[in-house]
């Protein structure tokens, strides 16, 4: 096992191996079939630079793309575009970052300049977007915070943020989450900016040929770049789903009258990885696919929150488990606890590990379990998870501390923890409709033994499947 330093001085020493592909070199006069031949042939080169790296270390290596189809899309949008933006997730920006895809923009003729949009930014506290302006700053980056969520058509879907947050992030645009007008502005300024750094002329000055300015949005699937293309467009323009790699072919939309979006497929930058588990939380692996190894991901969610918080937030009984810290639980008896408490049970008995896990992994990825990575070097920064959990001990001394523990876990929970206080919950449920009673009621079908027989109560028994049957007494 390799310690971090270890570790840290391989992924330095073969970084320079894990880039994003480039495009040949070609003219106008090449035939198809040698453009073909020729982008194929550095294209395996690549994969073999990457897969020699991967022997080498013998580190795990992000599941990147291999199909060289589409990589030419992402090559068309950088080759249209006017400026690139890299969609991230803003609970850990640096994950989805992809550096190299900075360099390559910065490399073509004319340079594209690179920002970030770092979307899902309503899930970050404000203190954390403070630091991650300060590091961004530092590393001469152009960013900008996003929500696709705080621009969903309907209002009761919005969440809401708090009020101090607005009021102290207005005197500060940099931590500012903008709206969709204010996020067009921005993408319009970057794009001026880059052709004014690259000494290309304006596209719309042209009196003839008069064209708009090109923002090509890249990024990794499940990062919600479909969701902020819908966002800014005002409507549906691209499928929406928790599945990575939803969008398949890159496309050009029209946000306002003078700009215009590339969108690429959602792609996975080859990049060294922690693990396969690390890949999962991040959202690049689907869940669904997780097949036998459930544990792994589940341990990293569970290290990331309090263990009163996590028994508040299912309502389950989590005990003192050995070689683990007081204030800590492990993945295992997380999703067991989860599995009793809401009846998944397996044949024999046994709770339903795999699907508990799947369903406690789901909500952390989107982020009902939320947890915000912060900056390098940045250690005094409080999770929301924290903050609830310190409110919520602070209203039961103010109480007197007395109650039972249903009442104490009534403080917070999975269905509302999404929306902190709002009060929107209670409004949604009530003006949902409720199913009528007489789809609970199941067809009861009884076995006739004879003509004018009488089927007795002959009692209770475990079926075989774990639920509960009639035994008649005629057996």
């Amino acid at each position: 096992v390799l310690t971090p330093e270890e570790r840290q001085r391989l992924e330095d020493q073969h970084q320079h191996r894990l880039t994003v592909p480039r495009r040949p070199p070609w003219t106008k006069d090449m035939t198809v079939e040698e453009l073909e031949t020729q982008e194929r042939g550095h294209f395996l080169e690549w994969r073999r630079t990457i897969a020699v790296a991967e022997q080498e270390t013998g580190l795990s290596v992000t599941p990147f793309e291999k199909n060289l189809e589409v990589w030419r899309q992402l090559w068309r949008v950088l080759e249209r575009s006017h400026v690139v933006a890299q969609v991230v997730d803003a609970r850990n920006p640096l994950f989805y970052y992809c550096e190299d895809l900075k360099q390559y923009a910065a490399d073509m003729s004319p340079p594209k300049e690179t920002v970030l949009i770092l979307n899902k930014a309503d899930l970050l506290p404000l203190e954390h977007r403070k630091e991650w302006a300060k590091y961004f700053n530092k590393k001469n980056l152009k960013f900008c915070f996003f929500s696709a969520k705080l621009e969903d058509p309907n209002p009761a879907k919005r969440p809401e943020v708090p009020a101090e947050d607005v009021a102290e992030s207005d005197q500060d645009p940099e931590v500012k989450v903008h709206t969709r007008d204010e996020m067009i502005d921005r993408l319009k300024f970057f794009a001026i900016e880059s052709l004014r750094q690259a000494g290309v002329p304006d596209p719309r000055d042209g009196h003839e040929n008069s064209s708009k300015l090109s923002v090509g949005l890249v990024g990794y699937p499940n990062v919600g770049k479909s969701s902020t293309i819908n966002a800014l467009m005002g409507e549906k323009k691209t499928v929406v789903s928790s599945t990575p790699g939803k969008t398949k072919h890159f496309q050009t939309l029209n946000v306002a009258e003078d700009v215009c979006i590339c969108d690429c497929p959602g792609l996975v930058f080859p990049r060294f990885a922690e693990s396969r588990s690390y890949m999962v939380v991040s959202g690049v692996l689907p869940i669904d696919k997780l097949t036998n190894n459930v544990r792994g991901p589940l341990d990293i969610v569970a290290s990331h929150f309090h263990k009163e918080f996590l028994s508040r937030f299912y309502h389950v009984t989590l005990s003192k488990e050995e070689g683990k810290p007081s204030n800590r639980v492990s993945g295992k008896q997380l999703a067991e606890a989860y599995a009793v408490i809401r009846g998944l049970i397996l044949m024999g008995g046994r709770a339903d590990e795999m699907k508990a896990g799947r369903k406690i992994l789901k909500d952390y990825i989107d982020g009902k379990l939320c947890y915000c990575h912060p900056p390098p070097g940045v250690t005094n920064l409080k999770q929301m998870s924290d903050l609830m959990l310190e409110e919520f001990r602070l209203k039961s001394e103010e109480d007197g501390g007395e109650g039972s523990v249903a009442e104490e876990r009534n403080g917070f929970s999975e269905l509302d923890v999404a929306v902190l206080g709002n009060g929107k919950d209670k409004e949604r449920e009530g003006n949902q409709r409720r199913r009528p009673d007489y789809k609970f009621k199941k067809n009861s079908r009884k076995k006739k033994h004879g003509a004018g027989s009488n089927q007795a109560d002959g009692g209770l028994a475990i079926g075989r499947k774990g639920g509960v049957i009639r035994i008649s007494s005629h057996y």
